[in-house]
């Protein structure tokens, strides 16, 4: 019985750290969450790590977008993260949050 109970805890663990699983794209040097909320509808968090720039978080944002929906026809909303032109003049230390955006398909 407590082995059963220790797989089963395992196991629950395996599935909880997919869903939070982090991926990286290569081309624009990005790590990335990705959560599928329902068919076409994804939540996608480009991860701001070791100060990426604003402009490969938001061209990989617009690029995975265009790859997931396989048209330029998709919503995005974002969420949080925009940067603004005078965030690094006024504030050189400010930590920038990572950009996240709700991505809706269009229906085929």
């Amino acid at each position: 019985m407590k082995i059963l109970l220790v797989v089963l805890f395992i196991f629950s663990g395996a599935v909880s750290a997919a869903e939070q699983e982090v991926n990286y794209d290569f081309d624009h040097k990005v790590h990335y969450k990705q959560k599928r909320l329902a068919p076409g509808h994804y939540q996608i968090e480009a991860l701001q790590k070791e100060k990426t720039r604003f402009s490969q978080l938001a061209t990989f944002l617009l690029r995975h977008a265009y790859k997931l929906c396989g048209s330029y026809d998709f919503e995005l909303k974002i969420l949080s993260g925009v940067e603004q032109f005078d965030d690094r003049q006024m504030s050189p230390n400010y930590i920038q949050p990572s950009l996240s955006a709700n991505l809706v398909c269009p229906k085929k």
